[in-house]
């Protein structure tokens, strides 16, 4: 028999939780295991205005990521870890500039807003439709800007 026996809405939403969720869990550990692998990922210009060591700095970024991830997959406080995920990617993919992670952390931006309206119509206290539509066309605009910037730095 298949474990959920819910609609499908709320499988959609299960399976929105599981792929953002295992994402985040799996680079959060990937950055306690091999911290310096990262380090190229911050923009150079990141490193002295930060008050702890490269090392310590993975360490806690994996510890949030790790965090996010894991309230994600077992459905706790998802419309507030749908919005954190979705501004840090943001944030990452502004600091790192143009490099083919843009277009990765879009679909998983995505995703998360996806994840954040399917909530917040469930919720007891949803967002008004035109944030939503605000946030939307935010989103579409980031990918565009983001595609053509990504494009005129020669792409992948």
């Amino acid at each position: 028999m298949f474990p959920f026996q819910k609609k499908r809405e709320d499988l959609m939403i299960v399976v929105l939780r599981f792929a953002v969720g295992s994402v985040f869990v799996w680079f959060g550990i990937d950055k306690w295991i091999h911290p310096e692998a990262w380090y190229d990922w911050v923009a150079a210009w990141v490193w002295p205005l930060v008050f702890f060591s490269p090392p310590t700095i993975m360490l806690l970024i994996g510890g949030f990521e790790f965090t996010v991830g894991m309230l994600l997959l077992v459905g706790r406080l998802t419309r507030v870890l749908a919005t954190m995920a979705g501004v840090y990617l943001f944030l990452i993919s502004y600091l790192t500039g143009p490099t083919d992670t843009v277009v990765r952390d879009g679909a998983l931006i995505g995703c998360c807003l996806a994840l954040f309206i399917s909530v917040n119509r469930a919720s007891s206290k949803p967002i008004d439709q035109k944030w939503i539509r605000l946030i939307w066309f935010a989103y579409v605009f980031f990918l565009f800007a983001a595609g053509m910037v990504f494009i005129r730095h020669g792409g992948i």
